[in-house]
């Protein structure tokens, strides 16, 4: 078999990612810079065949849908989004890059939150305070195709939270969440008023929590709204990735590698919480794996009923869940 894509793919890690492609006979394997290797080991391909097939179906797909992340133009093409697979990459996919391909390629795919294409507000989750998300398609350059960006709002304001970047597969008739990161909300300049009480409302998310206080209640707040999103498309298992190899060489403003290293447990660490707070928190959502148990990640059951000790936490599951009240006026 012909491995023209296999080819563009292993020159493209070349070029960009301090690497050395060796093949023989049908098999590869990708080495990187000395000073890479901690956190990029060697990415082995025992079989170019399923490799280059992968890749081509994941062509195809990019060429049939209409998501911004893989839209071709002049500085995007074939070269650039086969380079783009390893943004998500994790410690299991270097032996396994075949499975990488096939798992972007069913993100790519899938419909999961479309009805959130166009804002939606879902309903009250404290007082006046409404709950609105929506679905938007990630540029050039991130892990996932798909974010959920997350707001309140009220008669006067509306306040922005953390957003999810996100990837969902449907695999043998199963769809599952894979969540790459839970990033902060921008910085307002005005409305500190209106601020400081939504604020002193989403903080009522830690009222009688024991556990992994130490999370920004904003972060735990979306995470909350995902889990009960995810339930009402179905999905009961999120594996939320134990570190992003590539996203560590993002921390360059620090003065060695040992507090590059520090800055990106630390990030991880965070992130992880916010899986473990949903466990905390809610009777039905629990653990099924830790990071290296199975895999990379650590892996959360939504069961058939799901609830919380904590009404501002039980109120945002339910209301991501589908029960919604009535929309205020604009």
């Amino acid at each position: 078999m012909e491995h023209k894509y296999v080819d563009m793919f292993l020159q493209s890690i070349e070029k960009y990612d301090r690497a050395t492609a060796t093949t023989n006979g049908n098999q590869a394997t990708i080495t990187f810079a000395e000073s890479w290797q901690n956190v990029m080991p060697e990415i082995v391909v025992p079989d170019l065949d399923r490799l280059e097939v992968a890749l081509r179906q994941f062509l195809l797909v990019t060429k049939s849908v209409d998501i911004k992340s893989v839209k071709y133009d002049d500085k995007h093409d074939e070269s650039y989004f086969l380079h783009s697979l390893i943004k998500n990459i994790g410690n299991d996919d270097f032996e396994n890059v075949v499975e990488m391909v096939r798992r972007n390629t069913r993100f790519l795919l899938d419909q999961s939150f479309c009805w959130l294409d166009k804002k939606q507000d879902l309903g009250v989750v404290d007082e006046d305070m409404h709950l609105l998300v929506e679905r938007v398609q990630e540029y050039y350059g991130f892990e996932t195709p798909f974010m959920l960006k997350f707001s309140v709002a009220n008669r006067h304001m509306t306040y922005e939270l953390p957003l999810i970047r996100y990837g969902v597969e449907e695999k043998n008739g199963k769809k599952i969440a894979y969540v790459y990161a839970v990033q902060r909300k921008k910085v307002y300049k005005n409305g500190f008023d209106q601020i400081e009480k939504f604020e002193k409302q989403i903080r009522k998310i830690n009222s009688g929590v024991k556990t992994n206080r130490d999370l920004t209640p904003s972060m735990v707040f979306v995470m909350t709204a995902f889990c009960g999103l995810a339930k009402r498309e179905g999905i009961d298992e999120i594996k939320m990735i134990d570190f992003m190899n590539r996203r560590y060489f993002h921390f360059k403003n620090v003065n060695t590698e040992e507090e590059q290293m520090a800055v990106q447990t630390m990030t991880t660490d965070k992130f992880l919480k916010l899986g473990l707070r949903a466990c905390d928190q809610f009777e039905g959502i629990d653990i099924w794996a830790y990071p290296n148990d199975v895999d990379c990640y650590l892996t959360l059951k939504i069961g058939k009923d799901c609830s919380s000790k904590n009404k501002m936490a039980e109120s945002v599951f339910k209301v991501c869940e589908g029960q919604k009240e009535k929309s205020f006026e604009k």
